[in-house]
């Protein structure tokens, strides 16, 4: 389990302004001033920088990226169905994600 998750940590997805934080982002536009409204209002001509901005903090790097989630049970549950359900959670964002 240690493994999945330090691979996980050291290959985050990519990181992309999707919708819906670009919606918001759009949105927020007109009642943002100077040059961060320009830059919301025209994410199509610098959303690299934005997204390359937003990465590099770990709290913005949030609106960036797919989260991937790992949950375990430690109780009296067999350890490999742990596993198993967390192969499926993995599978079903990645799904998600690259649909």
């Amino acid at each position: 389990m240690s493994k999945a998750v330090t691979a996980l940590h050291e290959n985050p997805f990519p990181a992309a302004l999707e919708s819906p934080v670009s919606d918001m982002l759009e949105s927020l536009a007109p009642h943002v001033d100077g040059f961060m409204g320009f830059v919301f209002d025209n994410q199509w001509l610098i959303s690299g920088v934005l997204v390359n901005k937003l990465s590099k903090d770990p709290v913005s790097s949030t609106l960036v990226r797919n989260t991937t989630g790992i949950s375990t049970a430690f109780s009296s549950c067999n350890k490999q169905l742990v596993i198993a359900l967390a192969q499926i959670k993995f599978a079903a964002l990645s799904h998600i994600r690259y649909k």
